[in-house]
């Protein structure tokens, strides 16, 4: 029969620096962090591995036997927090990078005509629109007020420049 170690004496040779130990615990608790990262149906698998092992041994150092909690139960706490703030993280990440590809027509237009963009295609109001939008990064509102238009209107404008600039 083999004989299993328990978290409270794993984390006391770990304590006495014991590397042995340390890596019993993580393989012991390698499943449990997989298991948490499927879960969470976070999509880099990787990087959370990184993140939850970092936790692992953030638990493992600062867990005291007084919490009168399990270290499997400490542990798993620490970690479904951990997964939660990344998952959060990435949301409104991926939900500010969406905010930056907008503002960043305005680099794209740039870029574009250097390459001579052919604006004849546009009406004068498009055109006022186009200068005012792109070249001088006025908003939406800023627009309708110098032009004297509705901001619904200042934004119907640039939705027809960017389709028939095709940008």
């Amino acid at each position: 029969m083999r004989y299993q170690y328990n978290d409270n004496e794993l984390l006391y040779l770990i304590s006495i620096n014991n590397q042995f130990a340390l890596d019993i615990l993580y393989m012991k608790y390698l499943p449990l962090i997989k298991t948490r990262i499927r879960d969470y149906g976070t999509y880099d698998f990787d990087e959370d591995l990184i993140q939850a092992m970092y936790m692992l041994q953030t638990a493992i150092f600062t867990y005291k036997a007084e919490y009168n909690k399990t270290f499997n139960k400490y542990f798993d706490l620490i970690l479904t927090r951990k997964l939660s703030q990344l998952k959060r993280d990435r949301l409104r990440r991926d939900y500010i990078y969406l905010k930056v590809e907008e503002t960043d027509l305005y680099e794209e237009i740039l870029f574009k005509e250097e390459l001579h963009i052919d604006t004849s295609s546009l009406n004068k109001i498009e055109l006022e629109v186009f200068k005012l939008k792109y070249e001088n990064s006025y908003s939406y509102k800023e627009i309708s007020e110098m032009l004297q238009i509705s901001i619904k209107k200042s934004y119907n404008t640039v939705l027809r420049i960017k389709k028939k600039l095709n940008i």
